[in-house]
């Protein structure tokens, strides 16, 4: 059964999982004495019917994984998500602004954005990949944020990816692709 949430915060022990389905746009944050979401070593899997706003950490530690899927994901100013894979999906339909927040993937790991309209990264740590998958629009990063991978790579893409800022660190660029608008790296 579907719930109605309107936000969410919440701590689950080593290894457990932490799933979340709601009906209706979502903001991470902010419940009584608790705001992040953490879960070491588990999954954190949360699915917003609407918008999200992750206005607080997301944390699986490491060793887990995070998915967060939302008509759009903002990650707030200064807020961390840390996994061991993290995929931020944008459902069809919503932009991934992550713009002014950092993703964290840095053990042999990998950060996955996929099914927006756009993205804006802002830091990102993917020791292992950076895939970006099925995105409409531009795929561009924040001034003054840096991305470091192992794998750059990405197919399904129809708008121009641009990630061009000094300090990124791309080891290797895999197939990387999309039908407009062309590649600045």
């Amino acid at each position: 059964e579907l719930n109605s949430i309107g936000t969410l915060a919440g701590k689950a022990g080593n290894s457990a999982n932490f799933l979340v389905k709601t009906t209706s746009a979502l903001q991470i944050g902010g419940v009584d004495s608790n705001s992040t979401v953490q879960v070491p070593g588990g999954t954190i899997q949360i699915e917003a019917g609407g918008a999200m706003s992750v206005a607080d950490d997301v944390s699986a530690s490491t060793l887990g994984s995070v998915s967060l899927k939302g008509v759009g994901v903002n990650l707030g100013p200064g807020r961390t998500v840390t996994g061991n894979v993290v995929i931020f999906d944008g459902s069809n339909a919503g932009a991934l602004n992550l713009a002014q927040g950092n993703v964290n993937a840095p053990l042999a790991a990998a950060v996955l954005v996929r099914n927006a309209s756009s993205v804006t990264l802002g830091n990102v740590l993917a020791s292992n990949a950076l895939g970006i998958a099925n995105i409409a629009g531009l795929v561009n990063q924040q001034v003054g944020t840096t991305l470091e991978t192992a794998l750059l790579n990405g197919t399904g893409n129809a708008g121009p990816i641009s990630l061009t800022n000094a300090g990124n660190k791309f080891a290797a660029v895999g197939t990387l692709s999309t039908s407009g608008g062309g590649i600045s790296l």
